[in-house]
Formats: structure tokens, C-alpha cells, sequence
């Protein structure tokens, strides 16, 4: 309670509000606003003191409890911090760079604050509208998962895009098919194929018109297998006017001039003849061997003996070997064999002739052929 204090106390003066201090009276008063010769009314709550912080010295403030300013502002504030100091705390900030904060969706304002992304961040977006996306000459897109709708493209791997070939339309895109692709495809219209020098075509089930054919489908010492081609052959006159060709050509099958095919018994190039004329009796070479592999075939043989003595002359298998045909020659007399069935001699053999005794003169002529069967 206040301690109070009357003016001459003797007459009964004013009675004014005090403090009892120590025996000492402070006097109590009610503080009025307002500059020299004016009246602003008494500091209440409606009519604060007002305060400046401006000059209030920096002192640590200990708060032993809960330490709370509250001021209504009638200007700008200007708040100034160390660079010791932070602001704790702001609870709600109306405006930023002098403009007021937008807060929401929908279409943006002047107030709206302006940031930039942190590289290390990842955003999350919904498209809406429409989204333009460029890429420098020195950047990729790395993956794209999914793309709705891409209006016009017009370049792939940095080339301009082709579209369009022949009946297709304008828009089909042009592509080029890998090498080590199989690509399926039914045959639709007519079909040119052409083949390297280095390629062949392993199977045709069905050639209606075949123009030039140019190689069998089976090679020399390859099993036989399909049906055979139909061929012709090339007339001629007569082959004394034939021109030869090299071993291993490949050559014409030639006819008469009435379409019979010419064809020898035994080649030219593999007749072989000897004749050997002998007074001994001993076994003697006629014919020679022919080489590895190759045996000698007896057609033909005459033998003529102008001596008094009758003999007989063996064919041997060599000079020492077995005997492969025996002829009766009489005395001042001869003979002469035709084989029908060509008498054969082994591979790489001597055709041999042996007189059962010595006579003046036996004389053996044999012709026949050459043949590695």
C-alpha cells in the first residue's frame, strides 16, 4: 500500500501518494505525455510510453524467468544485430526485398520469391502445360523413361531425320537395318535377289523359270542328291576341228550333227603301246609302268615268231611277277588277241613279256590304256 503524506498536516492540506523507503518518503506520480507546453494524456495501455532501443547500451541480459517486450510499432523498425548476434527465430515475415510474400499456387506474383536449386538436390515436378527443355551442344539427355508426346523431332543421334520412301507417306520415318539383324519378311510383289561372287543360295524349293544357270547344286566328289538338270549338248561336224582345252576346264558335251552324243571307248590322252622283240627267253618290260596309283589295261596283243621252235609267251605282272595271260606261238608262225574284257595289270607295273625258250626272233606288240580305277 502506498504510504501517504498530507500537506500541513495542521489545517487538513493534500494528501499526496508516497513510498516509505527506509524512513525516507518517494513520491508516487503518474507520468503524461506529450512535448513542452502540451498535453498527449497519461501513459496507460491504450497511451504507451513510447521507447527508443537506439541508445541502450549492450549489456548481457541474465533471464531469470520469462523476459517478454511488448510494443506496437507506429513507424519502420530498424533492427540491427552484431556480427556476433543471430535472430532466433522469426515467427512470420510479411515481406521480402520490399515486396510482399506470395503465399500458394496458381498464377505468381510480383512478391514471389525467386530461388535456385542446389546441384546435389533432387526436385520433384508434375508437368503442367506445356514444357520447353533445352540441351546444350555439349550436354545429353541422359534417360528418358517415358515421353507422352513429342510434337516434331526432327533430328536422331544429331543427323536430320529422313521420312518417307516410295508408296509410304510423308511422315513414316526412314531406318536403316543392322547388318547382324534377321529381319522376317512375306514375299509381296516380285523379288530380285542378287548374290556376291562369294555368296550362295543354299536352297530353292521352286523356280519357275530358270534364264542362265551358272553351277550345279552339288559339287564334285560331294554326295549326289535331288534331281538332275536337263542339259543339251553342242553339235559338231567331226572333232579332228575341235579346239583343246586345258586340264581341269570345264568343257561342252558335243554330239554329231544328228544329235548323238560322241563318246570314245578309251580317251586319247590314256592309250598306251610297246613292242619289244626278243631272242633270249627272258622276261623283258613292254610296256612300262604308268606311276603312282595308275595300273595299265591290255586291249590288244599280237606276237610273231620267226624261228624254227614252237614257244609259248606269258604276260607277266612285272618282270618277276605273276603270270596274267599265256599265248601258244607256233614255229614260223604268230597270233593275235582282242581282249573283250580288258586284261588288267597292278598300279605302277611293268607290262611284262616271257618266252618259254630262246628263238630267233619273237616279236610281242600291246597296246591298251591308263586308269587309276
Amino acid at each position: 500500500m502506498p504510504d501517504n503524506v498530507i500537506a500541513n498536516p495542521g489545517s487538513g492540506g493534500a494528501t499526496f501518494a508516497t513510498d516509505d523507503i527506509g524512513g525516507i518518503q518517494f513520491p508516487r506520480t503518474k507520468i503524461a505525455l506529450g512535448a513542452d507546453g502540451l498535453y498527449d494524456g497519461d501513459v496507460n495501455s491504450s497511451n504507451p510510453l513510447p521507447v527508443s532501443l537506439a541508445n541502450v547500451p549492450s549489456h548481457p541480459v541474465t533471464n531469470a524467468g520469462t523476459f517478454a517486450v511488448q510494443a506496437a510499432q507506429t513507424g519502420i523498425w530498424t533492427v540491427g544485430l552484431s556480427a556476433a548476434q543471430t535472430l532466433a527465430t522469426v515467427t512470420n515475415l510479411a515481406q521480402l526485398g520490399g515486396q510482399a510474400i506470395a503465399m500458394g499456387t496458381g498464377v505468381r506474383t510480383a512478391g514471389t520469391q525467386r530461388v535456385t536449386i542446389a546441384t546435389d538436390d533432387v526436385v520433384s515436378a508434375s508437368q503442367n502445360g506445356t514444357w520447353t527443355v533445352g540441351l546444350s551442344a555439349a550436354q545429353t539427355l541422359a534417360t528418358v523413361t517415358t515421353v507422352a508426346t513429342v510434337t516434331n523431332l526432327s533430328q536422331l543421334g544429331g543427323q536430320a531425320i529422313a521420312m518417307g520412301t516410295g508408296v509410304r507417306t510423308a511422315g513414316t520415318q526412314r531406318v536403316t537395318i543392322a547388318t547382324d539383324d534377321v529381319v522376317p519378311a512375306s514375299q509381296n510383289g516380285t523379288w530380285t535377289v542378287g548374290l556376291s561372287a562369294a555368296q550362295t543360295l543354299a536352297t530353292v524349293t521352286t523356280v519357275s523359270t530358270v534364264s542362265t544357270l551358272t553351277g550345279g547344286g552339288v559339287a564334285h566328289d560331294s554326295a549326289d542328291s535331288g534331281n538332275p538338270i536337263k542339259i543339251g549338248g553342242r553339235a559338231v561336224a567331226g572333232l579332228s576341228g575341235a579346239t583343246l582345252v586345258a586340264a581341269a576346264d570345264r568343257t561342252d558335251l558335243v554330239t554329231d550333227t544328228g544329235g548323238q552324243l560322241l563318246v570314245r571307248k578309251t580317251p586319247l590322252e590314256d592309250i598306251v603301246t610297246g613292242v619289244l622283240a626278243n631272242t633270249d627267253g627272258a622276261s623283258t618290260s613292254v610296256i612300262a609302268a604308268q606311276g603312282a596309283g595308275v595300273k595299265t589295261y591290255i586291249t590288244d596283243a599280237t606276237i610273231a615268231n620267226s624261228s624254227a621252235t614252237n614257244v609259248t609267251v606269258d604276260l607277266r605282272d612285272g618282270t618277276a611277277g605273276s603270270v596274267k595271260w599265256t599265248f601258244p606261238v607256233p614255229a614260223n608262225g604268230g597270233v593275235t588277241h582282242r581282249f573283250e574284257t580288258p586284261l588288267p595289270f597292278s598300279a605302277n607295273t611293268a607290262v611284262a613279256a616271257d618266252a618259254s625258250a630262246a628263238a630267233t626272233t619273237i616279236t610281242m606288240s600291246l597296246a591298251g590304256f591308263k586308269s587309276k580305277i
